[in-house]
């Protein structure tokens, strides 16, 4: 149930959990996350209130991204999807979500994304006009 979690916006102190979440959920260990995002990148994004953490007993257990176009230049899918989708000005990319294997099903996914709303990330597409 989403109210058994704790979410907030990420703080450095949740470095470690976002890291360790991470790495089980990217292709070489079987996830789809598209690619690994180091430490600094982590910071910079915390610094700039783009990371959305949902905590179990004070442990990372999801987070979701929404940063600026620039945060993401170098990750070659966006690129890619920039190029085949031009997107709007001074928008924010939303995602990825990340949810520990054992949370997954109880809502924390949609707890998160509805905590990131409140900080009015801005898309690149409006999808309701497609």
């Amino acid at each position: 149930m989403a109210s058994d979690y704790a979410i907030s916006l990420a703080t450095p102190d949740d470095f470690p959990g976002i890291l360790a979440l991470q790495e089980p959920n990217l292709p070489d260990s079987g996830g789809s996350l598209s690619v690994r995002l180091t430490e600094d990148w982590f910071k910079q994004a915390v610094a700039d209130k783009s990371v959305v953490v949902g905590r179990r007993d004070d442990k990372v257990v999801g987070y979701v991204l929404g940063t600026s176009l620039a945060a993401k230049a170098h990750v070659p899918i966006i690129q890619a999807m920039l190029r085949a989708f031009p997107p709007l000005p001074n928008c924010y990319l939303y995602g990825p979500v990340c949810v520990a294997e054992t949370e997954r099903g109880k809502g924390l996914a949609g707890a998160v994304q509805r905590i990131a709303n409140i900080y009015e990330w801005s898309p690149c597409y409006d999808i309701r006009d497609s």
